[in-house]
């Protein structure tokens, strides 16, 4: 699950085609789309990401930062965030951080 802050640095840090240094390597929203999913924010959503508050609210996280981590719990997938502050929260949610 990508933090927006993570969604968009992408266009800016889409790799490069191992076939060509030569080519683009903007990710146009087609290339973005095979790897992103839209999640609808559900009255379920918000209640995981309330509840989120208590346990995040020393790192400071927002709103959009918990919605991610509870997202990311309810999936059962890894968060990837550029935050490193999230790396020590204990939520039960795996971080990857890409910085």
């Amino acid at each position: 699950m990508l933090s927006a802050s993570t969604a968009t640095c992408l266009p800016a840090r889409s790799p490069r085609p191992a076939s060509s240094s030569s080519r683009s390597t903007t990710a146009t929203p087609e290339r973005q789309a095979s790897f992103l999913s839209v999640s609808d924010f559900t009255a379920d959503a918000a209640f995981r990401t309330g509840l989120l508050r208590l346990e995040t609210r020393r790192a400071g996280l927002s709103l959009a930062d918990r919605a991610c981590l509870a997202l990311a719990q309810r999936l059962g997938v890894p968060a990837v965030t550029a935050d490193r502050t999230w790396a020590g929260l204990d939520v039960g949610v795996e971080v990857t951080c890409i910085r």
